[in-house]
Parts: structure tokens; sequence; C-alpha cells
């Protein structure tokens, strides 16, 4: 009766990606299930002036090697207060979760290109405050840089931060989104890498929706930084669109990473396909994927059927 109680209080829902993947350049292909969460959300005080929320998610991850892995995703507490949320536990980081909530909602065909190299991560533990205001919005917090996936390994934490300022354009939404991240002065990697320089990751952005039409640009440059990995220097240029057709849409994405104010360009991605959504909790998308290594030679040419189901 207490566990039913328990659960009765408790909302639950979840999403999965699953998926079909054709690689041209080495004849391979295989059925995918990319991603599972599971949320368990339930607010534990609410007052007419603020409100307590815990959330839970689990999260079965796929990796190339064909193995699945279950990792938390998501475990914190959520104080709402007015226009101010503020986090402690493992939750999202200030950028990505926001980019992905209003602009790039295809997670399920492909991660954002930081994200995809490896530069930032979605989710992060650690404290963290966010605000929502007519004329901009921000989000920071202190984090252990590392991601959700990944131990703790400097001697410090990392400040991450975002403000977006809403430009007053009547016609379309148009943002500009700004992103910092200031780590520990040294952290240890492995028995024979310890970094002694100071982890920084700098980016904008520009995004504008026009009733539905979304054109979006970003660059990152970063140093001694890496999700999992190391990077003395890296840079992401990305840029994508969205064309609408009356609930469906076309989108065009092509991204550059390098080094050395991509100097160094050590791999090219384009992306493109059709998503077509069959209802509100079902989306299906056919898309091509050319990603060519720095010397030119193809890294990955691919065909893909990707779904996103919600549940």
């Amino acid at each position: 009766m207490v566990l039913l109680t328990l659960i009765a209080g408790v909302d639950l829902s979840g999403k999965a990606y699953l998926g079909y993947y054709h690689q041209f350049n080495k004849e391979y292909s295989d059925f995918r299930v990319t991603r599972v969460y599971i949320n368990f959300k339930a607010k534990v005080l609410e007052t007419e002036d603020m409100a307590l929320k815990f959330r839970f998610t689990p999260d079965i991850d796929y990796k190339s090697s064909g193995m699945y892995y279950l990792y938390t995703k998501y475990a914190y507490a959520e104080l709402v207060k007015d226009k101010f949320h503020f986090y402690f536990g493992q939750h999202s980081t200030p950028y990505l979760g926001y980019i992905m909530k209003h602009y790039w909602k295809y997670r399920f065909i492909e991660k954002m290109a930081a994200h995809h190299y490896k530069l930032l991560t979605t989710a992060d533990r650690g404290v963290s405050v966010k605000y929502s205001g007519n004329l901009f919005s921000t989000h920071l917090g202190i984090y252990t840089g590392e991601g959700y996936k990944h131990q703790e390994v400097s001697y410090g934490k990392d400040f991450l931060g975002r403000l977006t300022l809403n430009l007053p354009i009547e016609a379309a939404r148009v943002q500009i989104h700004g992103y910092g991240q200031v780590g520990s002065p040294k952290y240890t990697l492995s028995d024979t890498l310890t970094v002694t320089d100071t982890r920084t990751i700098f980016g904008g952005a520009l995004s504008v929706n026009f009733k539905g039409f979304i054109f979006y640009t970003e660059y990152f440059t970063s140093k001694n930084a890496g999700i999992g990995t190391y990077y003395a220097n890296a840079d992401v240029f990305s840029a994508f669109a969205v064309l609408p057709i009356k609930g469906n849409c076309l989108f065009v994405r092509y991204d550059i990473f390098g080094d050395s104010g991509l100097k160094t360009i050590n791999n090219r991605y384009l992306l493109a396909g059709f998503v077509y959504r069959l209802s509100k909790k079902y989306k299906v998308a056919l898309d091509y994927k050319y990603e060519l290594n720095g010397d030119g030679t193809v890294k990955n040419q691919a065909i893909g059927l990707d779904m996103e189901v919600k549940f």
C-alpha cells in the first residue's frame, strides 16, 4: 500500500530513439535502439509562491561496439520560485538543453555539434540557477565539468554560464546566445597526463525563428577541454536550417571541427533529412549523413531511418 501511494504521486514518462542505419563506405548496417529515457518526476512540496520538485531519469545508451550501458542521466532537486529555478544534483547544463528545446529538436537523429565532438555535455553534477524574463534569460552554475558519464578528475570545479538576449523584433523570434566555461587549473586525465592549464570554453550563437522557419549558427573555441577526452585546442562551427512543411520539416546542417581557430580542419559533417510527425508522440525521419576526415577521406557516408517515441 505504501509503494502504491508513492507511485501514485510520481509522474512517469519516457522517450526512446529507434533507428536503422546503413553505412555505404563500410558496407555496414544495423537496427538500433540508440537511447531510452524513463522519467520519474514528483512534486515534493508546493505552496502558492514556490514548488520543490525531484527528478530521476535512468538512461540506456548504445555504443558503437554494439553494447548497451545503463547510466543515470538526471537525479536532482529543483526549487521553483517566480521566474527562478534552482537546481541541485545531476541536471541539465546551461547551453545544450536550452538550444535543443527551442531549436534543434532532432536529438534522436544526431547530437548538437559541440556535443557530437565531445566539447560540451548535456548533463552534469552541480548546483545552478536559471532565470527567464522577457528581455533575456540566463543559466549559471558550478559543475564537475566532466559530464554525467565520467567521474570527477579535477581538483576544482567548472563555472558554466549561458546568457540569451531576446531582440525586440516583432516579425521573428531572434536571439543571441553567449556561453562561457572556466574550469580547474589542474586535473588528471590518466597516470601519464596531468593538465596544469585552465580549461576554457567560449562560444556564441544566433538563432532566428520566422513562422517556423529556423536558422541557427554557432561557434565555440576551447583550450584544455573535452568530455571524456582531451583537446589542447578545439573549435567547432555549426549552422542549420529547418523548413516547416505542414507540421513536418526539411532540415540541413553543416559542422566543422578543428583547432587553432579552424586553421586546421579535422572533420566536416553534412547532415540533411526529412522529419514526418506521425502524432504528438511519434516522429520518424529519413536522413543522410556525410562526414569527411581532415585529409578529405570519407569517415562516414550513411542513410538512416530514425524514430522518436514518447510514452
